[in-house]
């Protein structure tokens, strides 16, 4: 078996990243309505890039994500997650510094743990281009894409894979998983949405964490359904909250 670096030891934690997310409808976002098939606006935007497959499930209204293969001589596969946004045109200047925020986010995050074997940051990040949609009095269509490398499958896909697990290993895929949490904690950062389709295995059983979810809002209001949809709820209707029980707040 490859030999692996090993991770660095402990340090004393600064204080966690921030998350800059404002509320969708601060953003102008409209939740209730369906957003536009993003396949057309991706394919425009990475035009050096094939989409292989949709992998399922999605975080979320807003969110997608696709398997993407470079069409030059490396043949590399990655992973793009869209986010595709829908807000009036008169936001539009608003939208554009909470984005430039979220891009200084994610650069935070790539610098503080991008090169942690432990984790797989987003190494690139687009902005494609505004659309104003026809006859929607004004409503403009954004799409946002998040590109990372792809692995070899997730602990999601992985339990349901035969040979099954056994209990030695499941023990190991747990321990790996803490230890991420407690580097990537000593780094300064929290994870934000961990679930079983964002914990990564490679094809030698080592624990990749994904999807940082620094663009996701920290506190969810209870008596409001809307934001936990919008941000958390699975696009295959799965009604599983991984979400502490601290983070939910009386509206």
């Amino acid at each position: 078996a490859p030999q692996r670096s090993p991770l660095p030891p402990p340090k004393p934690p600064p204080p966690l990243l921030s998350h800059l997310t404002p509320h969708p409808s601060k953003m102008g976002n409209q939740v209730t309505t369906a957003l536009p098939d993003p396949t057309p606006l991706l394919t425009k935007s990475l035009p050096r890039h094939i989409i292989e497959t949709t992998l399922q499930p999605s975080s979320g209204r807003i969110s997608r994500s696709y398997r993407i293969r470079s069409s030059d001589s490396s043949g590399s596969l990655l992973v793009c997650k869209t986010m595709t946004f829908r807000y009036p045109e008169t936001q539009s200047p608003a939208f554009k510094k909470a984005l430039s925020r979220h891009q200084t986010e994610l650069q935070k995050l790539k610098d503080l743990v991008g090169d942690l074997d432990a984790v797989l940051v987003h190494r690139k990040w687009i902005a494609g281009e505004e659309v104003k949609e026809r006859g929607s009095n004004g409503l403009i269509t954004r799409p946002v894409y998040l590109i990372r490398q792809h692995v070899f499958t997730t602990l999601a896909d992985r339990v349901a894979m035969r040979p099954f697990l056994t209990v030695v290993e499941k023990s190991w895929i747990a321990y790996q998983v803490l230890r991420a949490l407690e580097c990537i904690h000593h780094a300064g950062v929290c994870h934000g949405t961990i679930t079983s389709e964002n914990v990564g295995l490679t094809s030698w059983g080592w624990v990749v964490l994904l999807d940082l979810g620094s663009y996701k809002p920290v506190m969810i209001p209870d008596s409001d359904p809307s934001d936990f949809i919008y941000w958390f709820q699975r696009s295959n209707g799965e009604k599983r909250c991984y979400l502490a029980p601290e983070r939910f707040y009386g509206g």
